[in-house]
């Protein structure tokens, strides 16, 4: 069973804070990162992308989570 792991990011966190987080996780785990309302990272699709890409290149299985709604649309399109 893959392990899980938890990152909690603040409304200040950059895209490039956002990856340097999950380079620090276990590869093959599965990462649930919350974000906070209105973070300035998950309202545009490039920087969902941009998650997705890094989280596929450390093979990881990542789990956006958050009460917005407009993000959780970019999410499942990007």
């Amino acid at each position: 069973m893959a392990a899980i792991e938890v990152i909690y990011l603040t409304r200040q966190d950059t895209i490039d804070a956002a990856c340097e987080m999950l380079e620090h996780s276990t590869p093959g785990s599965q990462v649930w990162m919350v974000l906070p309302w209105r973070a300035k990272l998950g309202l545009k699709l490039v920087n969902l992308k941009r998650l997705k890409r890094t989280a596929q290149n450390l093979a990881l299985d990542l789990r956006l989570v958050t009460r917005h709604l407009y993000t959780r649309s970019l999410a499942r399109e990007a």
